[in-house]
């Protein structure tokens, strides 16, 4: 059985949560590196960067790569959940654009969802980007432990948000067509 204080131990633990940590920490050292411009050379700001990314690898605890692992576990369901929600809306016959026109004839176009409403399309991606985040466990990793009595149920969150997101486009879309 090997130990996991060495790293020999660390080498023969290695897989997808570990890869995923060394890669984000390599992007994100050699990106910083890189727009600062220190060293000169790509050369070393690479190395440098393979470094600090297999010195992070050996000093990470479990609990981060366990988070790691639901993390990319959930935002692969969760883009799946996307693609099947595109595949049913272009079965349906459901346009990715509102029929709201830019002019008059053969000049006009159309607009998209997220453009007619930056906001709304902000604030759906935030919530469903925290939602996987306490649904992963992010809580543990920053030290924040919820009560025994609270229990998170991220399916039915996401569903009671869609529903309220869905009825503030009804209202929206009703206030639209009434003003004209």
């Amino acid at each position: 059985m090997a130990d996991f204080a060495t790293v020999g131990g660390v080498l023969t633990r290695l897989g997808l949560p570990d890869m995923l940590l060394w890669l984000l920490t390599f992007s994100v050292v050699y990106g910083i590196l890189n727009q600062a411009n220190v060293p000169k050379g790509k050369s070393v700001q690479a190395i440098l960067a393979l470094v600090v990314a297999f010195l992070v690898i050996l000093s990470a605890p479990t609990a981060l790569l366990s988070f790691i692992t639901n993390l990319s576990s959930n935002i692969v369901l969760v883009l799946v959940g996307i693609l099947v929600l595109v595949v049913l809306l272009e079965a349906f016959g459901i346009k990715n654009f509102l029929p709201v026109m830019k002019g008059n004839g053969p000049g006009s176009e159309a607009h998209s969802f997220f453009s007619k409403y930056p906001v709304m399309s902000a604030v759906a991606f935030v919530v469903l980007a925290g939602l996987v985040f306490v649904g992963s466990g992010g809580l543990n990793v920053l030290g924040i432990t919820l009560p025994s009595n609270v229990n998170i149920n991220t399916g039915g969150t996401v569903f009671m948000i869609g529903i309220v997101i869905a009825v503030i486009w009804l209202i929206v879309e009703t206030g639209d067509k009434k003003g004209k």
